[in-house]
């Protein structure tokens, strides 16, 4: 694969990740499918490695699939008495939901023709959905100043606080390393410094 092909797929890639756990997404995680990928775009092998061995604690996908779900259930959607990690930028820009900068963002989205699908119920200021932005505007060859833009302003200008309220919140350490990958990835992309596990570009 070529660079535009590992940024499109790691950005879709890191979009899965972040909506909510299904069978099609642990299926990916237990025949190891997401885990060979990163393992082509991961430097750091001895931290990856702990991640991959969390996931082969787990005896089958069911049992697999219930923890990633209640996690995700417990930081992202509800939990007593307040939401620990809201994936939202509006919460931590605005303090509150579909806030100006979910507008923004929507107008942002609108304005490259991008539809959220119908099946997804979320505020357009969600981190999944905006990673998968990014991975359709790559797809679509948009000048690189205006990914970058997107990348620093609707992504990394909050994903940092996202990072720290899922560190200090998480039960399990799954949704602690994805978020952290997302945000050196992010960062190493607006830098053209993504560097690859081999020479695979």
């Amino acid at each position: 694969m070529n660079k535009k092909e590992i940024r499109k797929i790691t950005y879709k890639t890191f979009a899965k990740l972040f909506y909510y756990p299904d069978k099609e997404l642990v299926q990916l995680l237990y025949n190891g499918v997401v885990t060979d990928f990163f393992s082509d775009i991961y430097k750091d092998a001895e931290k990856f490695e702990k991640f991959k061995s969390w996931l082969n604690l787990f005896e089958n996908k069911e049992h697999l699939l219930e923890s990633l779900q209640i996690e995700y259930t417990s930081l992202f959607i509800n939990n007593f008495p307040s939401l620990p990690a809201p994936p939202y930028k509006s919460f931590y820009f605005d303090k509150e939901l579909f806030g100006p900068s979910a507008e923004n963002v929507a107008e942002i989205y609108n304005h490259y023709n991008f539809e959220i699908s119908k099946d997804i119920y979320e505020l357009p200021d969600h981190i999944a959905i905006e990673l998968e932005f990014i991975s359709r505007i790559i797809e679509m060859d948009i000048p690189e100043d205006e990914i970058n833009k997107f990348l620093k302003e609707q992504i990394l200008s909050w994903s940092r606080y996202l990072e720290k309220e899922i560190i200090d919140n998480a039960s399990i350490p799954f949704y602690s390393f994805i978020i952290k990958e997302i945000n050196i990835f992010i960062t190493n992309d607006i830098n053209n410094e993504i560097e690859l596990a081999g020479d695979k570009i």
